[in-house]
């Protein structure tokens, strides 16, 4: 039970955890995985108008999508399905037509391996 409730816990950690890039107004382009259920994806400090392609993996599930940045520079992706949580990896790749290119890599937390039933 308690492991369980640390994989919830650090489920909706990185569901609602901003990089601090974002919140700073950091010039370099920066992505981050906004939601999981639909999966969205948002990005930052891209150039005005720049078409940029977003790849996102998490675990064994690997998504595609064009954007089109905003004249801030922002933009976001979100698919029509949603992606794994718990103990799996994340990356995010944004690249932009004008060169722009942000990456995101997470791995996976500590996991305790799964008990047999009854232990």
């Amino acid at each position: 039970m308690e492991v369980m409730r640390r994989l919830v816990l650090v489920a909706l950690v990185l569901t609602f955890a901003v990089p601090a890039g974002a919140a700073t107004g950091s010039g370099r382009p920066h992505v981050w995985l906004a939601d999981r259920s639909p999966a969205t994806v948002r990005g930052a400090s891209f150039k005005p108008a720049e078409r940029v392609a977003v790849t996102l993996s998490v675990g064994d599930v690997t998504l595609h999508k064009a954007v089109v940045a905003s004249a801030a520079g922002a933009f976001t992706a979100r698919w029509l399905r949603s992606v794994p949580s718990g103990c799996v990896a994340t990356g995010i790749v944004a690249n932009g037509s004008s060169g722009s290119r942000a990456v995101y890599k997470q791995s996976p937390p500590d996991c305790a391996p799964l008990q047999p039933a009854g232990q």
